[in-house]
């Protein structure tokens, strides 16, 4: 939609629940993941396909659900997380898939890059964080929560990383030490979303 409500485009493909949706932000690409096991790149002008990428495309992609998305500050990349346990970072342009990452031992729940350091993380439902360095996609920390991950932030300008839990706890996690350095508590049931 523009500004007055109008609707601009409609991104039709997705055959079962779209989970999460984001422009890049160079605004030259809209992604978009679904129940179905699919990622589609689309072109926001036309609002054509670019890329569809599935397991029937590429066997080392989600064979399941997908259920978290990001797309990396730069535009290039786009990493999405699973109820398979799995994290898949993708080049966006090429729809070339360049890491599989398996490091949860339940569904992810979600991925995030971070804006200003060549960081990114994935939390799930296993209660870990995971934090890797972006240009390797190797893992720099594991940190654990007491339950479900639900939400993954970056600071705007620190290499921090922000994770919500059902555990009832919002932790700040320094991605170069891997070391807690807050736990805020004060919430009586499962914090669902969180924002800075």
């Amino acid at each position: 939609w523009n500004m007055t409500g109008q609707v601009l485009q409609v991104f039709s493909g997705h055959t079962a629940t779209v989970e999460s949706g984001s422009f890049t932000p160079d605004g030259k690409h809209a992604v978009t993941i679904s129940e179905d096991g699919t990622l589609f790149v689309w072109d926001p002008k036309t609002g054509a396909p670019v890329h569809r990428i599935s397991h029937a495309t590429d066997g080392r992609f989600h064979d399941a659900p997908l259920t978290s998305l990001a797309v990396s500050p730069d535009s290039a990349l786009c990493m999405s997380g699973s109820e398979e346990n799995k994290v898949v970072v993708y080049h966006v342009q090429s729809g070339r898939l360049i890491s599989v990452l398996e490091h949860h031992d339940g569904p992810v729940e979600a991925v995030a890059y971070s804006p200003s350091h060549p960081f990114a993380a994935s939390g799930g439902s296993d209660g870990k964080v995971v934090i890797y360095d972006t240009p390797s996609m190797r893992v720099r920390h594991t940190r654990n929560h007491d339950d479900v991950v639900s939400k993954l932030l970056w600071h705007p300008a620190q290499p921090m990383v922000v994770s919500a839990s059902v555990d009832l706890k919002v932790c700040v996690w320094d991605a170069r030490s891997g070391q807690n350095i807050h736990a805020f508590r004060g919430h009586r049931d499962a914090i669902l979303d969180a924002a800075i």
